[in-house]
């Protein structure tokens, strides 16, 4: 009931930008459902932008315009609309067929291989999914090499250095959402090279983070969200999510890099 109550301040006052992290965790699929129609309903009505940070694909696919997968502090891939089936990026595909589907026989949930995500102590040399990744190759360990987005097609980007061409399966989502909005006008938010690095605690103190120390939550991340629009951040545990909107709600401080509300940068 909190969990409710809280949803139904957030949207009361008709703002112009609803953060919701994990919106519809532990509820009921019924309430689930309302509470997505909700705030579809309200962004249809008062061109109201959301961001939206889950694990739960099946509620991305049908809340989203857009699409941006994080893992280990990085976003690895930004989808320009809530199609699964168009993932260039390893993880993303993986985590897409990591989920059964009530459409075909799941005697056999194929599971993201190689483990757990990297340690944030330790900032990876190369693409930090490459230790998991079947088409990793010997680029993908080089220092930077999955820096920098490569773009696939408008408005979709992908920090892979391989690229593998993987057929659509039949367990991509099937939920998408074709919405006329999208980048149009002044962005109501922008994030530009937000790097977010937690100090080392040692017993009860707490030291000062430097170059080299510290738990790299975020980054470089960069973001916009434009008005009336959707967007969704999706990753596993641990993937930055939640930093993240800490940060855009101006609950937290980045380390580095910058945030403007309606072209007004934040201090």
């Amino acid at each position: 009931m909190k969990q409710r109550v809280v949803i139904a301040m957030a949207i009361s006052l008709r703002p112009s930008l609803v953060i919701a992290d994990e919106p519809t965790t532990s509820l009921d699929v019924l309430t689930q459902y309302k509470i997505v129609e909700e705030l579809l309903r309200l962004r249809d009505t008062f061109n109201v932008s959301l961001l939206s940070v889950s694990h739960d694909i099946s509620m991305i696919s049908r809340l989203s315009d857009r699409i941006m997968v994080m893992y280990a502090g990085k976003v690895v891939e930004m989808i320009p609309s809530s199609d699964f089936s168009r993932a260039r990026h390893p993880y993303t595909f993986m985590l897409v067929n990591s989920i059964p589907s009530i459409q075909e026989d799941i005697s056999e949930v194929l599971p993201i291989e190689g483990g757990s995500p990297p340690s944030l102590l330790t900032k990876p040399t190369g693409c930090p999914f490459e230790p998991r990744c079947r088409y990793a190759t010997g680029s993908c360990r080089e220092p930077g090499g999955a820096d920098e987005p490569r773009v696939v097609e408008a408005g979709h980007t992908v920090s892979c250095t391989v690229l593998p061409q993987m057929k659509r399966d039949a367990r991509a989502s099937s939920a998408v959402r074709e919405s006329a909005h999208g980048p149009e006008g002044t962005p109501i938010i922008e994030v530009r090279d937000v790097t977010k690095v937690f100090s080392k605690r040692s017993g009860l103190r707490e030291g000062k983070a430097s170059a080299g120390s510290g738990v790299t939550a975020l980054d470089g991340v960069n973001l916009s969200i434009y008005p009336g629009e959707c967007v969704a951040i999706v990753g596993e545990t641990g993937s930055g999510k939640t930093t993240l909107s800490r940060i855009v709600g101006l609950l937290d401080e980045p380390t580095s890099g910058y945030i403007s509300y309606m072209g007004r940068r934040s201090t």
